[in-house]
């Protein structure tokens, strides 16, 4: 039995702990590492890249490929969320099983893997992020981990009255179910044939095993001394030891170092490699007919479809675009960019101090599926606050100054008269002209009250205003005044002095 047999897999399990542990950490606020340390994941670092070409996120990218090309895959077991979240399962389902003889064999996944990165690869292309959204390793642990373990957690603790400085995300039942449809989903995988996700649905796995196909240091079985038992294959997680034929795929190679301690004959090993140390077998170009036509099938689809959800995500008629239009979070800028660039990580409605960001099911459209959007009635845009576009992994919020954001328009106010305490019954309120932080809402004269008057020139959609109001029907929440979202956010002017006007009649009434 060899060293660096129980060597390594102690270390690489000891350092993915303790990154873990980082990633709630930061998660939850407990300690703030800032954007670079988010940007270790390394997705949303690829997509700064080459969006906002990012210093941080371009050299971050960098050491990652060649990290990779040294060490193999060790980012996909030391640093992915995801991916230790998955060895956590097999820690667990390891602790139930009898047998001493693991439980993988061989599974060769390089055809499945090029056809769905090819597919979102193209529907990306085309300006449909959500089989992204729902595919990357980052967004769908950060989603997981908001949308079902910490409102569950939440849920719990209201269930038996406990008080925790936890806060519910309160996911729509679409964005919940699909949430919980996820994680079933990935654990049954992962209970099945280990890292299956990671070698056949994950992009990111998908563009690191490029560089890890030619890595220096590298798993490798010795020829003479193997008899081919299999026992090397069976604690394989990724599947990507070849017993039989002696062979290991080292693009699929997640360098989990569980092999090289069931080895009796100490005939695979980590080593350092030369260019013609590589077995044969897994030297030759493999570019099959049957895997070229795939590869090509999987991008002519993802076209295909790339352009059938576009068309759905912008389906609705262009006259009730405005009223209908949701907020998206500061920093979006434009809908267009926004929809292409937000990988719907959940990182900015976790961090939300206002409470309004939510998850979107079908507000933007199924191309915006997951992406955050502000959802006044559960809260509302903080004014004094920036985390949310301040800490985008992937530049699709804009990082903007204190003074900048608070003078973007996200959204813009429309007053309802018929849902107004003071307009249909006469009663004092006044409440969406207190809370409005700009000055974009003077009351005005109105018979024996006086009603709201919104100043659209100052108005920057924070939704103070709609999520105070009491509305006429409070039992269906209906407020007097409702914020649409706009396609383009632009900068207002500044506030000044608005005079307010005497309504003499109801026929002076002005809106």
């Amino acid at each position: 039995m060899k060293t660096n047999g129980k060597i390594w897999p102690f270390v690489r399990s000891s350092l993915a702990g303790a990154f873990f542990v980082l990633i709630l950490t930061d998660f939850f606020g407990w300690i703030r590492f800032g954007k670079a340390f988010r940007l270790l994941q390394f997705a949303p670092s690829l997509l700064n890249s080459l969006a906002l070409a990012l210093p941080a996120a371009i050299v971050i990218s960098l050491i990652v490929f060649l990290l990779t090309f040294i060490f193999g895959r060790v980012y996909c077991s030391v640093i992915c969320p995801l991916g230790i979240l998955q060895d956590i399962v097999l820690s667990v389902k390891a602790l139930f099983r009898r047998k001493k003889r693991g439980p993988y064999h061989y599974y060769d996944t390089r055809t499945l893997k090029r056809a769905v990165f090819f597919f979102v690869a193209v529907l990306f292309c085309f300006g449909v992020a959500t089989p992204l959204v729902m595919l990357l390793p980052s967004s769908n642990f950060f989603t997981i981990l908001s949308n079902v373990f910490v409102q569950g957690t939440y849920q719990v603790a209201q269930l038996f009255g406990c008080s925790l400085d936890i806060k519910s995300v309160d996911p729509a039942p679409g964005v919940f179910i699909t949430s919980i449809f996820t994680l079933f989903i990935l654990i049954a995988m992962t209970l099945w044939k280990g890292r299956l996700y990671c070698n056949t649905l994950c992009p990111v796995g998908a563009v690191l095993s490029l560089p890890a196909a030619f890595s220096l240091f590298r798993i490798q079985l010795n020829q003479d001394q193997c008899v081919s038992c299999g026992m090397c294959e069976h604690v394989c997680k990724a599947g990507c030891i070849d017993a039989k034929n002696k062979v290991v795929r080292n693009e699929n190679c997640v360098m989990c170092g569980n092999c090289l301690s069931a080895c009796a004959r100490d005939a695979i090993k980590l080593v350092l490699t030369k260019k013609s140390a590589a077995p044969k077998a897994e030297q030759h170009c493999d570019l099959s007919r049957r895997r070229f036509i795939a590869g090509i099938g999987g991008a002519a689809v993802g076209a295909g479809l790339g352009l059938a959800m576009s068309k759905l995500g912008v389906s609705r008629k262009e006259a009730d675009a405005a009223k209908e239009e949701p907020s998206m979070p500061p920093g979006a800028m434009n809908r267009a960019r926004f929809n292409a660039k937000c990988v719907g990580c959940g990182l900015c409605i976790s961090k939300c101090t206002g409470n309004v960001l939510r998850a979107a099911s079908l507000q933007y459209g199924l191309a915006g599926f997951m992406q955050p959007y502000m959802n006044y009635d559960s809260g509302f845009c903080a004014f004094g606050c920036s985390r949310c576009n301040n800490l985008c992994p992937t530049g699709a919020l804009v990082p903007l100054k204190r003074d900048r954001k608070q003078s973007t328009r996200i959204g813009l106010a429309h007053f309802i008269p018929d849902n107004c305490v003071a307009y249909t019954a006469e009663q004092d309120c006044g409440a969406c002209g207190e809370h409005c932080p700009v000055g974009a809402i003077v009351m005005v004269d109105y018979k024996s009250t006086r009603i709201p008057q919104i100043n659209d020139k100052l108005c920057i959609g924070c939704g103070a205003c709609q999520h105070i109001c009491p509305g006429i029907n409070q039992a269906k929440r209906e407020p007097a005044i409702r914020v649409s979202g706009v396609l383009e956010q632009i900068t207002v002017e500044k506030p000044v002095e608005v005079e307010a006007k005497t309504l003499k009649s109801e026929e002076d009434f002005p809106f």
